[in-house]
């Protein structure tokens, strides 16, 4: 793996981009800024599924009340 790093064109005004000389892709070498774009990531999601769970457990607490209001009449 080290062979292909060293293999990289750098890019000129990106310290951390590199381009391959076999398919010509840019290459982000940045490991920090990649870990933490995937921590930002999860941390994300799970703030996504927690959302969720509170919406459907609000809705269940409505459908409660409702019941107990429509017993109450």
């Amino acid at each position: 793996m080290m062979d292909e790093v060293q293999e990289l064109i750098p890019v000129e005004g990106h310290t951390h981009l590199g381009r391959d000389p076999h398919s010509n892709a840019i290459v982000n070498m940045d490991k920090q800024g990649y870990q933490a774009y995937i921590q930002a990531r999860n941390r994300n999601s799970r703030k996504e599924e927690e959302i969720t769970e509170l919406r459907a457990e609000i809705d269940e607490l409505k459908s409660m009340m409702r019941e107990l209001l429509e017993k109450n009449k």
